[in-house]
């Protein structure tokens, strides 16, 4: 799998992108993946976004059924509104991006 560092160093010994193989290939770690390609096989970028304020009451909603998850499955709605929510993780601290 590449979307794990030794994951992209094993496609590149392997030759994934020179091999044809793959029409597609999907990584969080864009700028690693990037090594498997030369000048000959280039790669092509495409992202897919979902709306972030659809994404973020996703999140809030998924609270109350993943009990399987550690940190999760706390009925949320009953504890706190989602404007409330909206306030504790809205603080741009979390953006990765």
């Amino acid at each position: 799998a590449v979307a794990t560092p030794g994951g992209i160093i094993r496609a590149k010994q392997l030759g994934l992108a020179q091999s044809g193989l793959a029409d597609a290939i999907v990584s969080p770690l864009i700028h690693e993946l990037a090594s498997i390609f030369d000048q000959s096989h280039r790669g092509v970028v495409f992202t897919m976004f979902r709306h972030p304020v659809e994404r973020f009451v996703s999140t809030y909603n998924y609270h109350d059924y993943a009990t399987w998850e550690e940190n999760r499955g706390h009925n949320l709605r009953g504890d706190i509104s989602l404007e409330d929510y909206a306030r504790l993780h809205l603080d741009g601290s979390s953006n990765w991006m």
